[in-house]
Formats: C-alpha cells, sequence, structure tokens
C-alpha cells in the first residue's frame, strides 16, 4: 500500500534522529514475514541487545494499520500482541496480504527514549477451484492450465510438474497436449517465498469428452445460498424438489450457465433435475445449508 510505504519511510528517519541522541541503541529486524497463521504466536524484537547498565528499560508497542478505503474496521496494538508493554511480546495476529507496522518505544533508566518499527507482512492464498482441477480433451486437443491457488504478494513463480506435453512449465497458465489421461501439479512461490500447491487432471479420449458434455455441474455443493450451474449445452428447464418429490423451485434459464438464488429454502437435502436442449436429463442431489 502506498500509504505504508511514506509512513514507514517517515517512521525510519524519525528512529535515526532519535537514536542519535540516546545514550543506548537497539535495532530490530526491517521485515518480518508469515507464510502461515498456523506459525503464531511469535515472539517480536528476539534479536534485540540493550547495555545492562541503563537499566530497567520500559518498552511500548505502537501498531499502525489502515484497512482499505471504505473498511469499518479499526485495529491497535491490542488486538495483535498480548502484551504491548513486554519487550519481547507474542505477535498473536495479522492481516493476511497486508502489512502492519510496529513502532518500538524504549525508555531507559534516565528517561532517554529510542524509537524503532518492524514491518510484518503476512502472505495470503486466495482459492479458486471452479474450472480449475479438471479437463476433459479430445485426442490432439490442448487445455490451458490454471493453479487453483492466487497469490497475494506478487511477483510469483510457477513450477509445473511433469513437464512433459507443456509448452512452458514456469508459466501461471501453460499450454498442455498429453496424449494420455495426466496429472499436473504447481508448486507456486510468492515474492516472500510463501508456497502453496495444487493439481490438475487432465483426461483424454472421445468417451470421456462426449460424456462431459452430456453433463451438467453444479457448485458449490453445500451450498448457503447462491447455487451455479454449468452445461456444454443450454439449460432449457430446472426443477427442484424435496426428498418427499415435491418441487420446490423452478427455473427455465435457457442458457450454459444458471445461478440460482436458493435462499428461501430450508436447510437439508433435495435433487436437482436439469433438462438441456438436447432433451438430456440430469438428476443432481446437493445440501443446502
Amino acid at each position: 500500500m502506498k500509504t505504508f510505504t511514506i509512513l514507514t519511510a517517515a517512521i525510519a528517519m524519525q528512529s535515526i534522529e532519535l537514536n542519535a541522541q540516546c545514550l543506548f541503541e537497539f535495532e530490530l529486524d526491517e521485515y518480518f514475514y508469515i507464510c502461515n497463521v498456523q506459525q503464531l504466536p511469535m515472539n517480536l524484537g528476539e534479536s534485540m541487545i540493550l547495555e545492562q547498565t541503563l537499566e530497567p528499560y520500559t518498552f511500548y508497542w505502537d501498531c499502525f494499520y489502515e484497512p482499505f478505503p471504505g473498511s469499518e474496521f479499526t485495529f491497535d496494538e491490542y488486538d495483535f500482541l498480548d502484551d504491548p508493554t513486554e519487550q519481547f511480546p507474542n505477535l498473536l495476529g495479522s492481516v493476511d496480504g497486508d502489512t502492519l507496522v510496529f513502532i518500538l518505544t524504549v525508555t531507559d533508566n534516565f528517561g532517554i527514549q529510542c524509537t524503532d518499527s518492524i514491518s510484518v507482512i503476512t502472505a495470503c492464498w486466495n482459492i479458486i477451484m471452479e474450472g480449475c482441477d479438471l479437463f476433459y480433451i479430445a485426442p490432439g486437443e490442448s487445455a490451458t492450465l490454471c493453479s487453483s491457488h492466487i497469490p497475494c504478494l506478487e511477483p510469483a513463480t510457477y513450477s509445473w510438474t511433469p513437464t512433459e506435453y507443456l509448452n512452458d512449465p514456469t508459466s501461471a497458465n501453460p499450454t498442455a497436449t498429453p496424449t494420455t489421461d495426466i496429472t499436473y501439479c504447481v508448486v507456486i512461490t510468492d515474492a516472500i517465498g510463501c508456497q502453496a500447491n495444487t493439481c490438475v487432471d487432465v483426461n483424454v479420449g472421445v468417451a470421456v469428452v462426449e460424456q462431459y458434455k452430456r453433463n451438467v455441474q453444479l457448485f458449490p455443493n453445500p451450498t448457503n445460498e447462491m447455487l451455479t450451474l454449468q452445461s456444454h449445452s443450454a439449460i432449457s428447464w430446472i426443477d427442484i424438489s424435496d426428498p418427499f418429490g415435491r418441487i420446490v423451485f423452478s427455473s427455465q434459464p435457457n442458457a450454459t450457465q444458471a445461478k440460482l438464488n436458493l435462499e428461501s429454502l430450508s436447510t437439508g437435502c433435495y435433487f436437482l433435475s436439469a433438462t438441456t436442449e438436447n432433451g438430456n436429463v440430469q438428476t443432481l442431489k446437493f445440501l443446502k445449508d
């Protein structure tokens, strides 16, 4: 965020000016990287060294975080640290894909103060699996692979394996032209070295392609409110019935994709019957949360 870059620079200048007047010095790491919130809690300032002759010291950690424009959330040091008055407080939380700036003020036995800052950066990975984990192609055709994780801290690097039948195994979206069924896996490394991985299946053959064209896919399942249907052929009619066979929802999308608002349905199991323009009827089961 641009605001953070300016703020961090101002803090660093303030730190240099104040430390020049101090009887003691200390230095925090400039950055603290977190790849997974499961790493928490972790200590801040664990490498700090202070002169014993100027003890006792008092400590206070301030937290500066500017949420995205329009956000109703505000944060302070008590939201992220177990005790901001400790020399080495535990970092309890972070903000995915964003930067927290912690300013430490240290006061010695004579009341002289020094400050320094540390920026905490946390990686995050958005998961968007739909349409990325399975491909059906006919012999001689190609599939453009896509990863199910989007790194928040760019730039990212990609490494696909195996490399056979790929035009570029280091691309985020390589083209695959396999001759048989194959599973490709990718390791994604973001700008701070955090990694995620996922796999994509590519099925090759005329039979599987024809079966795929007849199938209607629905997601997410279970669903909370919105249910999406996807089909190779246009879906002409949709009926949803409860376990007793009573029709509780009907729609006539006449499109290859249909988005259904099922907020009014009660929690439970339902059966969806979809009729495509070629007369194919498919019944699918889904759960409503």
